[in-house]
C-alpha cells in the first residue's frame, strides 16, 4: 500500500526524493523481516543469531541510506573522503553481517542434522558455479571499483564493498537453494527459497549498473540503469520481508498446541 502511494504521488515527488524514500521503506522492510523472524526464536537458539545479523546488515543500511543518502552505480553522491569512508564501512559491516548469517542459514541443515540427499561433490559444485555467475555479473565492476580506489577516489570504497558482499552472498546461494528443495512439499522450504531469491536480487542489483544493464536494456541502458537498480534493490528488500514473516509464521504454526480430542458420550 505504501508503494502504491509513493507511485501515485511520483508526478509531486522530485525524482532523487522518490528513490531515496522508496530505499528507505524497502531497506526498513527487509530489517523488519529479519528482526521479527529473530524474535521468533529462542534466546540462544542457532537461527535467532543468523536472523539477527540479517535484520542488522539492513539497519545499518538504512542509516547509511539516511546519512550520505542512495548508493547507487547511476547516481553520483557528493559526499567528503570522511563521508565516503563512513559509508564503506557502514556498508562493509553491513554485508559482513549479511554473510555471516547467510552462512549461518546455509549450515542450518547440518546443524539440525538433515539430510539433503545430494553429495557433497554436487554441493561444492554448485557452490562454485554460483560464485562464477558472482564474478561474471559483477567482477567487472568489482574491478573498476578497485582502479577508481587507486586513482584516490575513496566513495568506490562504498561499491567495492557491497559487490564483494553480493559475490560471497551469491555463492552461498547454492547451498540455501539445495535446503529448499530438501524441504520441498511444505511451508519450511519458503524462507530459504526467498531468502535465495533476495541474494540473487541484490547481485543482479549490483550488476544492473553494468555489463547486465547493458546486455539486458541495450541503447537505453543509460538511461534506464537507475530505475532498474532501483526496482531490483526493491525486489532483493521485499524478498527478505517475506522469508523473514513467512519464516516467524512458520515457527509459530508449529507451536501451536494440538486441538483437544473430542469428548464422545458414553453410550448406554
Amino acid at each position: 500500500m505504501t508503494f502504491a502511494t509513493l507511485y501515485a504521488m511520483r508526478g509531486a515527488l522530485a525524482e532523487d526524493s522518490m528513490y531515496f524514500i522508496v530505499s528507505v521503506l524497502a531497506l526498513g522492510a527487509a530489517a523488519l523481516g529479519g528482526l521479527v523472524a529473530a524474535l521468533a526464536y529462542d534466546p540462544g537458539d542457532y537461527m535467532r543469531r543468523a536472523w539477527a545479523l540479517i535484520g542488522l546488515c539492513y539497519v545499518l543500511l538504512v542509516v547509511d541510506t539516511l546519512a550520505f543518502g542512495i548508493t547507487s552505480r547511476s547516481a553520483e553522491r557528493d559526499i567528503s573522503a570522511l563521508g565516503a569512508v563512513t559509508s564503506a564501512t557502514l556498508t562493509f559491516v553491513a554485508n559482513v553481517c549479511s554473510v555471516v548469517g547467510t552462512v549461518l542459514i546455509a549450515r542450518a541443515w547440518r546443524a539440525a542434522g538433515l539430510d539433503l540427499g545430494v553429495s557433497a561433490a554436487v554441493r561444492w559444485v554448485a557452490m562454485l558455479l554460483s560464485l562464477a555467475l558472482a564474478l561474471w555479473l559483477v567482477g567487472e565492476g568489482a574491478w573498476h571499483d578497485v582502479q577508481t580506489l587507486l586513482g584516490g577516489d575513496w566513495r568506490a570504497l562504498v561499491y567495492l564493498a557491497s559487490s564483494l558482499g553480493d559475490i560471497v552472498s551469491l555463492a552461498l546461494v547454492a547451498p540455501i537453494l539445495l535446503t529448499a528443495y530438501a524441504l520441498r512439499g511444505g511451508s519450511l522450504g519458503w524462507p530459504w527459497a526467498l531468502l535465495a531469491l533476495s541474494s540473487v536480487g541484490w547481485l543482479l542489483y549490483s550488476a544492473a549498473g553494468g555489463s547486465l544493464g547493458a546486455l539486458v536494456l541495450g541503447p537505453a541502458a543509460e538511461a534506464a540503469a537507475r530505475p532498474l537498480e532501483e526496482s531490483l534493490r526493491t525486489f532483493a528488500c521485499l524478498a527478505q520481508l517475506c522469508a523473514g514473516l513467512l519464516q516467524a509464521s512458520v515457527l509459530a504454526a508449529s507451536e501451536q498446541p494440538l486441538p483437544a480430542r473430542p469428548a464422545f458420550a458414553r453410550m448406554p
